[in-house]
């Protein structure tokens, strides 16, 4: 992959596609190529959903950044919109992959390099989401376990478990997901006392900040952007003064 953009991560997701037979079943191509063969069709549906996001996505982008890039993707973006439309998960995955061909490939790849000329991103590894998305897990985990205030201990666990799902899907939704659960994390604390409490005053509280401290500065790699190895440190001070 190009880099953490999303014409990157849809040319990704369709020369992986190109790899398949048409004669292959749609829906266990899709489940394929986002890892997901024991996994439930709702949750395959939720990434397809994800995936047919990205072409409004770079065009939102290109329109802003590259604004003579029209006639580039109009004929990628309307035969992938029409793959997404017209396929039929329960027969060939035909249905899909004949609506990409070689000139939509070689245009989306065009407009990933643009958009990677103009914010530079770096492409995390498969170690890397392991390592962050285990160390989000131990930490749900522990929550479950501890006896804290029920809104505050609520609202922690439905936080991780979006992050959770956030790193499952960086392949196709990229770093930024994960990055607003974390702010959004964070700055609950401005507005709850108990929250606030929890994440300055107690040794869990300590080790969520350091975990997601963690999990931010990967992230960071990602998305081309100064780390933050200070910066929860700091946050945490402006809690305390607040």
């Amino acid at each position: 992959m190009i880099g953490d953009n999303p014409a990157a991560r849809l040319l990704h997701i369709l020369e992986e596609g190109k790899q398949y037979t048409t004669n292959d079943n749609c829906r266990s191509v899709w489940k394929a190529i986002f890892e997901l063969e024991d996994e439930p069709d709702h949750v395959l549906m939720t990434r397809i959903a994800k995936a047919m996001e990205l072409p409004g996505q770079i065009i939102s982008i290109l329109n802003k950044d590259f604004p003579n890039q029209r006639e580039t993707y109009n004929y990628w973006s309307e035969r992938v919109n029409n793959a997404f439309f017209q396929q039929n998960l329960n027969s060939s995955w035909h249905s899909f992959i004949s609506h990409v061909d070689s000139h939509t490939l070689l245009y989306l790849r065009l407009n990933a390099d643009l958009i990677q000329t103009k914010t530079p991103t770096s492409l995390l590894s498969v170690q890397d989401l392991t390592d962050v998305r285990e160390r989000v897990s131990e930490l749900l985990t522990e929550l479950l376990e501890l006896d804290l205030e029920p809104e505050v201990k609520e609202f922690l666990a439905r936080n991780l478990q979006a992050m959770l799902h956030a790193i499952d899907e960086y392949r196709i939704s990229g770093a930024v997901p994960v990055m607003d659960i974390i702010e959004r994390t964070f700055g609950h604390a401005f507005f709850d006392d108990k929250f606030k409490a929890t994440l300055s005053e107690s040794d869990f509280g300590k080790k969520v900040v350091e975990t997601l401290s963690i999990v931010a500065d990967t992230m960071t790699i990602a998305l081309g952007v100064p780390q933050l190895p200070q910066a929860f440190s700091f946050y945490l001070e402006a809690l305390k003064n607040t």
